[in-house]
């Protein structure tokens, strides 16, 4: 899917997102039979899962995740950035379909930090409606306010 676009020098983004709004599981399933926590919401004809997103079982699994997706794709010449999509209904930071919690801003830091440990020379985007964009961890520095770039309708950061 991906290679007939490269090959013609289109660039390509990825975005992970672990809530939607239709039945079912967007994280897998398999991560909350593990001891993930979350809960259920209504959506559509049905109910779908939200994960706790500060659960440690939950970040350890999405660690995982884009530990072994960043080892495939994160070195790629055609990778123009990875957007933070872990928190939220499709990624964007807000839970209005679902819980409708706002999480610790310390909860979002984990995300960040997860993304910025995983794709360390990748342009790394978090959208500007999420809790806590405009913080950073950093292992050297503790933390540290970001100068952000906008670009569409999120902020770039480049790690």
């Amino acid at each position: 899917m991906i290679g007939p676009w490269t090959a013609h020098g289109y660039g390509v983004s990825f975005r992970i997102c672990c809530k939607e709004t239709w039945p079912g599981f967007a994280t897998p399933e398999w991560v909350m039979k593990a001891g993930a926590k979350g809960g259920f919401y209504p959506a559509g004809n049905g109910q779908a899962w939200e994960p706790d997103y500060g659960d440690p079982i939950f970040l350890d699994r999405l660690d995982k995740f884009h530990r072994v997706f960043a080892s495939r794709y994160g070195s790629q010449p055609w990778l123009e950035f990875v957007d933070i999509g872990s928190y939220g209904e499709w990624g964007e930071g807000h839970t209005l379909r679902s819980s409708m919690r706002d999480w610790p801003v310390e909860v979002i830091k984990k995300h960040i930090d997860l993304h910025l440990r995983n794709y360390p020379d990748t342009f790394i985007l978090l959208r500007k409606c999420t809790p806590g964009g405009h913080f950073l961890r950093s292992k050297a520095k503790g933390l540290i306010r970001l100068t952000l770039v906008m670009r569409v309708r999120c902020f770039a950061v480049r790690p």
